[in-house]
């Protein structure tokens, strides 16, 4: 260095001006250089470095693919265990749809070490199956039936069709731990809350308070995952009593997002935030028991009650995160209009009778069959030796959305004439005891349609009773057969013609009020970048792309 000082030293005012400025030009182009090559020689991409910590209201429990009930459970259970779509190297269906071929990844493996094979998948279906193992998901997979062909190839049977994306999403549970295991005893094993891991994130570790309460659940990055290699290295789950705090940690900055299907929280976020919404396949309707109130029975009250409601403005009640249904099929799974507007060949003689009256006006219909209005403002009729006036108790879940969806629903319906009570029961064993024993007059619910348009649960007649879905207790012999041949039918165009004929005879019979579908919204910090909304079949799901999520960026040559 004191060479280069003496010959500095040595230099006139008007040399070391010059060499300065020779300097500087180097400096600029050798910043021009490098702008050059990162311009024309890198790209920018996601960082696999960095972490995520979501909040959660709720607590994990069985984080195990056949008992996961609870959204904490489903969501870590969709981060932990790998669905046969990533598992499988391809997969085959035969024409008629009935036989899914599913070809396994060479060399998979548990995060324990342990090979994965066919023997995990026809295990694990057949302990969903298994009564004694209380599963969640045992209806959906009623009837189908696994075959292990090798121990990279398991062939699906199915007779429903529309229950090839259930299938594709199964997840295996690893047969070497639970094989020995008595299913009625999985929920007393350790392995719920210390999963072995077969997809992008494997258990680190958790806490949980002296009431034995887990208030923090951490994942990281499975190395040994066959799928794409996530980003974020490190996931963490706070598990919170309830919205408030929920809230509460986002503005401290504890968390970095949290799903809900409450706008209203939104309000009380005091941080800058971003919104993702996620519409769900699930549709909120009025199902009526017309064996309980005998208002109920004459189709045109229900029709008149299905007009009188205004669902952009029920929809508006709920801050308009959503989209009106009216049909027993959710928005996100309607099929395509018809190419025609020729009328439907086949009515129900219900239709029939209601399509005599002269106006859609509601006020109009029940004048025409002989209602009217009495001094209280309520429409009653003769019927028999009885005097039936428009009353019945509407019963809706105490969950704040649709609470008050009820209320605004139940206001348009006594402006319109009708006396209703509503009955708000807690989401526990007295609302469960209602529905299983259809002891209500309306009860506002939601459907959440499976596979893709699958009606039968909920609208098929051997589904009228517990622990059937057929919450109007609904019979129609066409819509019957029309529901079971759907159920057979792989061609599309040929689904999506009978999913409209069969919703049409379904809203014609007017056995329901079919209102709206709720987005889940997700709520997420500024610097979480790739997170996208969409459809999602379950609000879990959304944990499907935190994969593709990322904080920071690096650059790679081209």
């Amino acid at each position: 260095m004191s060479f280069f000082r003496n010959i500095f030293r040595a230099l006139s005012q008007a040399e070391r001006r010059v060499l300065w400025g020779a300097l500087a030009l180097i400096g600029v182009g050798v910043a021009g250089l490098a702008v050059f090559f990162v311009r024309n020689y890198t790209v920018a991409v996601p960082a696999h470095s960095g972490s995520y910590s979501e909040g959660m209201v709720g607590q994990p429990s069985y984080v195990n693919p056949v008992l996961a009930a609870t959204e904490a459970d489903q969501a870590l259970t969709r981060l932990i265990f790998a669905n046969l779509r990533d598992l499988a190297s391809n997969i085959d269906t035969t024409p008629d749809g009935k036989t899914i071929q599913v070809h396994l990844k060479q060399d998979l493996a548990w995060s324990d070490g342990q090979p994965l094979t066919s023997d995990d998948v026809v295990f694990t279906l057949q302990s969903i199956q298994d009564p004694d193992s209380r599963s969640p998901l045992a209806g959906l997979y009623e009837g189908v039936q696994a075959d292990r062909v090798s121990a990279l190839q398991v062939d699906f049977r199915i007779e429903n069709v529309a229950l090839t994306s259930a299938i594709l999403s199964l997840r295996p549970a690893p047969k070497h731990l639970y094989g020995d295991i008595p299913p009625a005893n999985w929920r007393l094993s350790n392995y719920n809350l210390r999963p072995v891991a077969s997809g992008p994130y494997v258990f680190s570790s958790h806490d949980a308070g002296a009431d034995g309460f887990i208030t923090a659940y951490r994942l990281a990055a499975n190395s040994s995952y066959t799928g794409t290699r996530p980003y974020l290295q490190r996931v963490n789950f706070l598990f919170l009593h309830n919205e408030t705090d929920l809230v509460s940690a986002l503005n401290n900055g504890q968390i970095q997002g949290f799903g809900t299907i409450n706008p209203a929280l939104l309000g009380n976020i005091q941080r800058p935030y971003d919104l993702a919404r996620f519409t769900m396949p699930t549709v909120y309707a009025v199902f009526w028991n017309q064996t309980t109130n005998p208002a109920l029975g004459p189709i045109e009250v229900r029709w008149a009650l299905n007009l009188a409601a205004d669902r952009e403005q029920v929809l508006s009640a709920l801050n308009g995160y959503g989209q009106v249904a009216r049909s027993p099929l959710p928005p996100a799974l309607e099929p395509p209009a018809e190419p025609t507007t020729a009328p439907s060949a086949t009515t129900s003689t219900a239709t029939t009778t209601a399509a005599n009256a002269s106006s859609t006006d509601p006020v109009r219909i029940l004048e025409n069959r002989g209602w009217k209005r009495g001094d209280d403002g309520v429409w009653a009729k003769k019927i028999g030796k009885a005097t039936v006036r428009v009353e019945f108790t509407l019963t809706v879940p105490d969950i704040n959305l649709l609470k008050a969806a009820a209320e605004e629903l139940a206001a348009e319906w006594q402006a319109f004439g009708a006396k209703v009570n509503l009955k708000v029961l807690p989401p526990d064993a007295s609302l469960m005891g209602a529905i299983t024993n259809r002891s209500f007059d309306g009860l506002l619910f939601g459907n959440t349609v499976r596979g893709e348009g699958d009606l039968y649960p909920f609208w098929h007649s051997s589904e009228r009773f517990a622990p059937g879905l057929n919450l109007a207790t609904y019979r129609n012999a066409r819509v019957d057969t029309l529901l079971e041949n759907l159920r057979a039918e792989a061609d599309p165009v040929k689904r999506q013609a009978g999913l409209r004929t069969v919703s049409k005879l379904i809203i014609d019979d007017e056995p329901a009020v079919f209102l709206f579908s709720i987005d889940t919204l997700f709520v997420l910090s500024k610097n979480l970048e790739g997170v996208s909304g969409g459809f999602l079949y379950n609000s879990a799901d959304r944990m499907q792309q935190l994969p593709q999520w990322y904080t920071g960026m690096t650059w790679r040559l081209k």
